[in-house]
């Protein structure tokens, strides 16, 4: 029997190609993403592990293959191993929400998946931590 390798989705253009959980700072073979909590969580953010936000990357990814032009030549096609998570989609500003950039409405789930958008079908994580009818502010 062999044994079958588990992987997490590359946020930016939806393959399984990553080993660790989110966070890990692996960077995706297909679109050269480099896997950043902070740009999961507030995906219009731009700098840290990642020069464009993961929303202009996800863009970038679609128009030249790569989560930047620059960065075309470090990508490949995905290998057979490495479909897309099926229920994968890239971020609808108009439908999926987010905390404001640098607005921390709950603590960091222990569980980073809790983070994917496409998973959820009430994308605000920190709306479910949240006790019902109230809301959680920073401390």
């Amino acid at each position: 029997m062999t044994g079958v390798t588990l992987k997490f989705p590359c946020v930016c253009c939806g393959r399984l190609t990553m080993d660790g959980q989110p966070g890990s700072y692996e960077i995706c073979p297909v679109c050269f993403w480099e896997d950043d909590a902070i740009q999961l969580r507030w995906p219009d953010c731009s700098g840290g592990a990642n020069r464009p936000s993961l929303i202009e990357a996800q863009e970038n990814y679609r128009a030249f293959g790569a989560c930047e032009e620059r960065s075309v030549e470090h990508v490949r096609l995905p290998e057979d191993d490495e479909p897309m998570d099926p229920s994968w989609r890239p971020i609808d500003p108009g439908r999926d929400r987010f905390e404001p950039r640098g607005v921390q409405l709950a603590e960091w789930p222990d569980d980073r998946t809790a983070l994917y958008w496409w998973r959820y079908r009430d994308t605000g994580f920190w709306r479910r931590a949240a006790p019902a009818g109230r809301s959680r502010r920073p401390s």
